[in-house]
């Protein structure tokens, strides 16, 4: 290995011992050379320690494993690893995940080529049976802030994608811990602040969704808290950024977009009987989002794009009760 390490994958792993394995046959089978492997063991009761352990031994120098002994969620796990990360770029890939033995060398590649500060691939996402590419040809090249507001209602996975690690410092950005959703106000930061983006239009990632959504069906109001503190992050992460004003309206649509999936599991509530507390955080939503957001529904043209209109007409119905 030469002195230069070309990129950082970052894994964490909770209570990962059904997938890990699987996952990491695929990471270190990559074909670009130079990169380095940071495994976060995130305080897991299980042999997720163990197996991770067993594969630092057979893939001495390329493999670091971080063991957490404070249960940190999937944000925190990955701050460990940008802490150590000497990568020249960044990538992330979760623990019940696939990837194709030359992602990294062709995002790699691609990066040189272009000086891309991130450069994105196809996923394909198994829960959906779809194939996804976040990064049009339309949306690559230098970012203006247009291309930007585009980038950043349409969301994205940070999995796909490899980042210049200059992105995540001066200054320095970091997830937010114990939380869902925890990526949702990066993504739309590291865009922000991007200076260019390219593609690799091939299916190099394969997203499973092992563990699903199950904290929206079996905690409900945990959701809604994760939900309410993904809306108030996207703010204070972006509201600061100079070009704000420019890429305004995207964040709002982000922003009311998870609003409308908080307001989606309170009438899951309500159908089931748990009408005590499904008003209270109602009224949480729909008063943070009216602080936060400015324009109407119908006059942004992102949360248009992004919110049909029963989902538009659902969000008026509940803003109008407070």
């Amino acid at each position: 290995m030469s002195d230069l390490i070309k990129v950082s994958i970052i894994i964490p792993a909770y209570n990962s011992e059904k997938t890990i394995s699987a996952t990491l046959d695929t990471v270190v089978k990559q074909t670009l050379s130079d990169i380095e492997i940071i495994i976060i063991n995130d305080a897991s009761t299980d042999r997720t320690m163990q197996i991770i352990q067993r594969y630092q031994t057979d893939y001495s120098g390329l493999i670091h494993v971080i063991d957490s002994k404070e249960h940190k969620g999937p944000g925190g796990c990955r701050n460990l690893g940008l802490n150590a990360a000497k990568g020249q770029y960044i990538g992330f890939v979760d623990s019940d995940d696939f990837i194709n033995a030359n992602m990294y060398k062709k995002l790699y590649s691609r990066a040189m080529e272009g000086g891309f500060e991130i450069v994105d691939c196809a996923m394909y996402d198994q829960s959906l049976d779809k194939i996804i590419l976040q990064a049009s040809d339309k949306l690559t090249g230098v970012l203006t802030d247009e291309k930007r507001s585009y980038l950043i209602s349409l969301g994205g996975y940070l999995p796909t994608k490899i980042f210049h690690r200059r992105l995540f410092e001066n200054p320095q950005i970091r997830m937010r811990e114990n939380c869902i959703l925890e990526d949702y106000e990066i993504m739309a930061y590291l865009y922000a602040r991007a200076h260019s983006i390219g593609n690799v239009k091939e299916t190099l990632y394969q997203y499973n969704n092992t563990f699903g959504a199950s904290t929206k069906i079996s905690n409900p109001s945990e959701y809604i808290r994760n939900v309410s503190g993904a809306m108030q992050a996207l703010y204070n992460t972006l509201s600061p950024l100079p070009n704000y004003e420019n890429i305004r309206l995207s964040v709002e649509s982000q922003i009311s977009k998870l609003y409308s999936y908080g307001i989606e599991v309170c009438i899951f509530m309500e159908q089931k009987g748990d009408d005590i507390y499904a008003p209270i955080l109602e009224k949480t939503l729909c008063l943070l989002h009216k602080k936060l957001v400015y324009t109407q529904y119908e006059e942004n043209p992102f949360t248009t794009m992004q919110l049909s209109a029963d989902d538009i007409q659902m969000l008026h119905e509940n803003d109008e009760k407070y």
